[in-house]
């Protein structure tokens, strides 16, 4: 491989690692100044990548992924979706979305033409008749926003899969990943504890009762720290050595002090530090799922091999994270779940909402309102009683449903399937047969907080699942090339 394969190769995956790194640090990204930034990065490294297919052809590994199917499909859906289309094709597949427009948009009906008539002539201008090609989205700038954010995660996903090959280079995408995931615990926890609550420069108003790092909603931080604990965790199990029959407990106890003690002790700081953000983020979804898949993966591990490493490893952490969320959190956290079943349930509530966003399901079953149009569309079924604006549905599964209809449930459900195919596929190697039962158990907890937040609307956050994904199915591939790990890798 020539120096400059070499090069460009750097770029692309530091490029990469520079997006995963950065994304969180403004809001999680959630201003259209930041993820236009985040599309704009994406798409430069896909020119590397290109240059580097140009010249070198033979040598540039483009391979795809079945994960990329269901990412296309949405693609083709929201494209569909902000299509102008004939009167009576879009009568005839939403048929709610024709009867909207020839209600509300002057000109579309008689009754709305006299109107627009009479506004023209009191504006002394011409009447012009409303366009009769119209769209199946009610919103097409939102659907066009997140189609361009959907192609930005699609073209990453590509990438990673093609820029990262070999087991080293995936744990090592891991470790960063935990880094970023370290900080945001650190600075939440720092930032909660001082007092006076900001993020860099800008003086929190919101969630100013809990650590939240440099995101807003102390969910969207939470989800964040889940996958960031399993994955540090998958990292720590993975480099334990196995006991060796024979072994006297002296032996077993000096084994803890070796060349690699360093960096498993800084993995275990590493997870006390986003243990202990997680419980400070008071998020309740958050702390349940995310300690419970840590326990169970922690459970398993012992389970298939137990050694006094893992032992001891598992009770140490308990004490790190538990003994501090005892001291500072436990009775705001008890007092938050205390109240959960009368914020589901009261008018108003998260349990309104959902019933009302079934109402918009049945209403556009089969394409939906427009990816990204729940905020506009909400308010025409919002209940009396609902006073709060939801610009979310709090469920991610109920929001694909109501935007996409039944094809993006679909699409949605292929995606779920293929990641459950690829975590369930038989194991070989033992690191990374580890570290992909850590990343399925990453995905596991986000995917079942989905149920009751949104915090995959979030781009950092999304972008970490695409980067756990992406890693999940590369370990999957690496352990059926079993040639890729050397003899003697500290990494393998």
């Amino acid at each position: 491989m020539s120096s400059l394969e070499r090069t460009l190769d750097r770029l692309i995956r530091g490029g990469l690692l520079g997006i995963v790194v950065l994304a969180p640090l403004p809001f999680g990204s959630v201003e259209p100044w930041a993820y236009s930034a985040l599309e704009l990065g994406v798409a430069a490294i896909a020119l590397i990548f290109l240059y580097r297919l140009f010249l070198f052809p033979a040598t540039t590994r483009v391979a795809f992924s079945p994960l990329l199917i269901p990412a296309v499909g949405f693609l083709l859906l929201m494209g569909l979706q902000i299509a102008p289309l004939p009167q009576g094709v879009l009568r005839l597949i939403s048929p709610r979305t024709e009867a909207l427009y020839q209600a509300t948009l002057p000109g579309a009906s008689a009754s709305t033409t006299d109107i627009a008539k009479a506004d023209a002539a009191a504006m002394g201008a011409e009447y012009k008749p409303a366009p009769t090609w119209r769209p199946i989205s009610q919103n097409a700038f939102a659907t066009r926003t997140y189609l361009m954010k959907g192609f930005a995660f699609a073209l990453f996903l590509f990438l990673f899969l093609n820029a990262f090959r070999e087991i080293r280079q995936v744990r090592r995408v891991l470790y960063v990943l935990v880094a970023v995931g370290t900080f945001q615990a650190f600075y939440g926890v720092l930032e909660y504890l001082s007092g006076h609550q900001h993020i860099f420069a800008y003086q929190k108003r919101y969630y100013v009762d809990a650590a939240t790092g440099t995101f807003i909603n102390r969910n969207h931080y939470a989800a964040f720290l889940e996958m960031t604990l399993l994955v540090a965790l998958g990292l720590l199990f993975s480099r334990l050595r196995e006991p060796h029959a024979g072994e006297t407990w002296r032996e077993k106890l000096l084994a803890l002090t070796d060349r690699r003690a360093s960096l498993n002790l800084t993995l275990l700081l590493c997870i006390g530090i986003v243990g202990v953000g997680l419980v400070l983020s008071y998020s309740r979804a958050g702390i349940i799922l995310g300690l419970t898949a840590a326990v169970a993966f922690c459970l398993l591990q012992l389970r298939q091999n137990w050694s006094l490493q893992k032992t001891l490893m598992v009770g140490l952490l308990a004490v790190v994270v538990f003994v501090p969320m005892y001291g500072v959190g436990y009775w705001t956290l008890t007092g938050r779940y205390a109240l959960l079943t009368n914020e589901v349930t009261m008018p108003g509530g998260r349990m309104a909402v959902w019933r009302k966003t079934v109402d918009i399901v049945r209403d556009f079953p089969v394409l939906g309102t427009g990816v990204g149009t729940f905020q506009f569309v909400f308010p025409r079924y919002r209940e009396a009683t609902t006073t709060a604006f939801y610009d979310y549905a709090h469920s991610d599964y109920l929001q694909v449903l109501a935007e996409g209809g039944v094809i993006g449930g679909a699409l949605l459900a292929v995606g779920i399937l293929l990641v459950a195919q690829i975590w369930r596929r038989p194991q070989a190697a033992r690191a990374g047969a580890v570290l992909r039962t850590a990343c399925g158990f990453a995905v596991l907890a986000v995917a079942l907080h989905e149920a009751v937040d949104f915090s995959l609307q979030i781009p950092a956050n999304l972008l970490a699942l695409t980067l756990i994904v992406g890693c999940l199915t590369l370990l999957a591939r690496t352990e059926a090339s079993p040639t890729q790990a050397r003899p003697g890798d500290p990494y393998a």
